[in-house]
């Protein structure tokens, strides 16, 4: 399994496919790094969860899906930094 980052700046505040685009992120094993970035654990290539997120894209938004591996470093919630331990 990979621990793929998601990273987005989401333009629109009220576009209709935003609830959908965060459940599809929430439908992963997932931790919240910030606002708008998530890692989560997945079988799949950066580019399938690319493919899942952008049909709930608007045209103006930007999403990045790369590639986490250890080492890494940082300062967030314990639960986050137990999270990342654990899976990276």
């Amino acid at each position: 399994m990979a621990v793929l980052l998601v990273t987005y700046d989401l333009r629109q505040a009220d576009y209709p496919g935003y609830p959908d685009f965060h459940g599809t992120i929430k439908s992963y094993d997932w931790t919240e790094l910030s606002k708008c970035s998530y890692a989560i654990v997945t079988d799949e290539s950066p580019g399938t969860v690319y493919g899942k997120l952008r049909r709930f894209q608007h045209e103006k938004d930007h999403i990045y899906i790369v590639a986490l591996a250890a080492p890494w470093t940082g300062y967030g919630t314990k639960s986050t930094n137990e999270w990342l331990r654990e899976r990276l």
